[in-house]
């Protein structure tokens, strides 16, 4: 919904559900793990930043680093992105861009 309201166009919507969907299987591969993924999405005056999170049981080890196809995948989706808290955590950030309004 919050990508919605930011109206990128609907290229940046897909790109945006593309990125969040990759940080998502890398923060909680196994459909039975334990633990709470957690998302956050808010509309900056810029853009759209996501916030992805994995808290409880499930996330106390540090995670495997991001594999290269998945980081060339979050590169394609988004302007910028950051892995924190051991793997634990994504931001996310998709800019508006200038042409997005003619989509």
């Amino acid at each position: 919904a919050a990508a919605r309201r930011w109206q990128p166009g609907e290229v940046g919507v897909e790109q945006v559900q593309l990125a969040v969907g990759e940080a998502a299987a890398i923060l909680a591969p196994e459909p039975d793990g334990d633990g709470t993924l957690t998302l956050t999405f808010a509309v900056e005056q810029d853009g759209l930043r996501v916030d992805l999170g994995l808290t409880g049981p499930g996330s106390a080890a540090d995670r495997a680093p991001v594999p290269p196809i998945a980081g060339a995948v979050l590169d394609a989706a988004v302007d910028r992105w950051h892995v924190l808290d051991g793997g634990r955590r994504f931001v996310l950030h998709k800019r508006l861009s200038d042409t997005d309004d003619d989509e």
